[in-house]
């Protein structure tokens, strides 16, 4: 009985564990703009965070449902804050854009489901300054889909299903201009994210391919 009752306590503490804990990261999609320091509940998390990056996951542990974030310049300059509301056993993105005087940020519920067998899911956000936007899917023997379409600024879209293989990605901009984004990517059975990120020179456009389930 003593045995009985010391596994349902560990496993307990396993199911508390695993549903109080929260991550957190932060992309870097203001263009042009010099490192930032991020701190999250007054702890700088991710220093020297640079434009076009995405920073890895902060735990949050113990059941917090509030995150204090502020985003600093190099030189100490207070850039911007924000207050974000966290359902504890969840993962968030938060994207950063705009220019260093007006920043923007857009906060994202990030999926980190398990996926079905044979797929992997992808969704895709155009933190960029152009809209709409198509995203283009190539496989090996040249079949080309619209995996999404008329994206605008500062949307992300669903997630969803491609099946596991190698595919080559491209960006539509909306005169009908196709810029190569990601060429030979491995679509395994993962959850992916897509961060279009760059401002109005389409030649600095740069594309971040992020996991949010291994």
């Amino acid at each position: 009985m003593l045995k009985v009752i010391a596994l349902l306590g560990l496993l307990l503490i396993s199911l508390v564990s695993a549903t109080d804990t929260s991550r957190i990261r932060i992309i870097n999609a203001i263009p042009s703009s010099l490192p930032v320091d991020i701190s999250i509940n007054g702890l700088t998390t991710f220093p020297l965070l640079q434009s076009g990056s995405i920073s890895n996951y902060f735990v949050l542990e113990n059941y917090v449902t509030q995150a204090f974030l502020n985003v600093t310049a190099i030189n100490g300059f207070l850039l911007t804050t924000l207050q974000v509301s966290i359902i504890p056993g969840n993962s968030y993105t938060i994207a950063l854009s705009g220019d260093t005087k007006s920043i923007s940020t857009n906060v994202l519920l990030d999926d980190d489901r398990a996926v079905a067998k044979g797929f992997g899911a992808i969704r895709f956000v155009n933190l960029a300054g152009f809209s709409p936007i198509d995203v283009l899917l190539r496989t090996k023997d040249n079949k080309e889909t619209t995996l999404f379409s008329k994206v605008s600024y500062n949307q992300a879209t669903p997630y969803s299903k491609v099946s596991v293989g190698v595919y080559d990605f491209g960006i539509k901009l909306f005169e009908g201009m196709i810029v190569p984004a990601l060429a030979n990517i491995p679509i395994t059975r993962s959850v992916s994210t897509i961060f279009l990120v760059g401002g109005a020179d389409k030649s600095k456009i740069k594309v971040v391919l992020a996991l949010d389930r291994v």
